[in-house]
């Protein structure tokens, strides 16, 4: 039997949440799910992730702050998750470590379930 990845998925919308929950659980992932970068500071550093699904917009912190402190507390690869098309956010994601950034509304199901997929392979390079 192979290893299920382990995601962690940050989203603090009350519809998003739990469908990308329910997305990734069907696809076989186990998903841990946390809505707030507190949260998500205590979870990254209690237990290790395949990846983190990081939203950009949380109530505490946004997710490209959280993004730049991950590294001072564990190497974790991300993905950030936006609604918003806007260069200057993909490009200080990058710049602090993340492996891409999806921007919701472009992917359908399939092919979000795709760029996980995607991005997991690319894992192994992360580390």
């Amino acid at each position: 039997m192979s290893k299920k990845n382990s995601l962690l998925l940050v989203e603090d919308d009350q519809l998003l949440g739990p469908l990308y929950l329910h997305l990734l659980g069907d696809a076989g992932y186990v998903v841990t799910h946390c809505r707030t970068a507190s949260e998500t500071e205590e979870m990254v550093l209690k237990k290790k992730f395949d990846l983190v699904l990081l939203d950009v917009m949380l109530p505490d912190l946004s997710g490209l702050e959280l993004l730049s402190r991950f590294y001072r507390l564990v190497p974790v690869p991300v993905v950030l998750l936006t609604n918003l098309d806007q260069p200057q956010v993909k490009e200080k994601a990058l710049q602090f470590g993340a492996l891409g950034c999806l921007i919701k509304s472009e992917y359908t199901p399939d092919e979000f379930l795709d760029r996980i997929a995607y991005y997991l392979a690319s894992v192994s390079n992360f580390r």
